[in-house]
């Protein structure tokens, strides 16, 4: 299989975060060597020279960064001094429905923004700064794990969609699965737990966790991908557990999608859990 990237495609490599390049020089290196050979001394030193009169000029990237941290700590503050926002004017059929629900569910505060089109080709930093998140570790989604090896007793073989499928909440055939995006889930840590959880009544070949079909989540949700959220699903039902590490956010404002993939909606984790009842535990890795 021959594959070409598409036309301005970036790629990123884990081993050069946090390099400083200047002109086509890693100045990491230009400085533990100052012999390191460049190959256009003038271009580095040109530059060298526009780098430092743009940081002069706008700051550095770390006090950018301190500014922008400062900025969503205001923002966070004044969200839960505000307590529940009004209804937008311009809100749409399902921004209208979720934003009752949380209010019918009584939250104290949450938060929906309005993301760009190209806010999925972003980096998490930059989803963070367009959220006003505290961090790329309060960015969260939701996602649809099925067990693909689940019983034949526990599920109705001839309909997916039956609620039969999931009337069992510690065997159940999907669930709505709740993980950071700076985070990876552990399906080995999925499967144990599900197995710890219906006492061991099967045994553990009858259990694998696997991403379910794209038509499953739609349907059990009510919402396509990217905007998928556990607020107002479909098939409310269908048991959900939460990564252990999204109550451990501090502060614990996160966010997640909101029923369009261009919205998105912020909320506090302590309340979520209170309201929504999921299943805390550890399945990331």
């Amino acid at each position: 299989i021959v594959w070409v990237p598409p036309p301005g495609a970036l790629v990123q490599y884990a081993q050069l975060e946090g390099e400083v390049m200047v002109g086509g020089v890693y100045c990491r290196h230009f400085l533990k060597d100052p012999s390191y050979p460049l190959r256009d001394p003038r271009a580095f030193a040109n530059s060298l020279i526009e780098v430092v009169l743009e940081e002069a000029r706008v700051g550095t990237p770390h006090q950018l960064q301190q500014n922008g941290q400062q900025q969503q700590q205001q923002q966070l503050k004044e969200t839960l001094a505000a307590g529940q926002p009004p209804l937008a004017p311009d809100a749409t059929p399902t921004h209208q429905r979720l934003h009752n629900e949380l209010v019918q569910k009584g939250f104290s505060a949450f938060r929906f923004v309005r993301v760009p089109a190209d806010y999925y080709e972003q980096p998490l930093e930059y989803r963070q700064a367009k959220l006003g998140a505290a961090s790329v570790s309060h960015l969260c989604k939701s996602i649809f794990m099925e067990n693909t090896r689940i019983h034949p007793s526990a599920i109705d073989p001839d309909d997916p969609l039956s609620p039969a499928n999931w009337a069992n909440p510690v065997n159940s055939r999907y669930y709505v699965i709740l993980v950071q995006y700076a985070a990876r889930l552990n399906a080995d840590k999925l499967k144990k737990l599900v197995h710890q959880m219906n006492g061991s009544a099967f045994g553990k070949q009858f259990f694998n966790f696997r991403l379910a079909p794209e038509f499953v989540s739609n349907a059990l949700s009510g919402y396509t991908h990217n905007a998928v959220t556990p607020i107002g699903m479909k098939a409310s039902s269908v048991p959900m557990i939460m990564s252990h590490l999204i109550t451990e956010l501090q502060p614990e404002f996160f966010f997640l999608g909101a029923g369009e993939t261009d919205l998105k909606v912020g909320l506090p984790a302590s309340e979520f859990v209170a309201k929504f009842s999921p299943l805390v535990a550890d399945i990331t890795y």
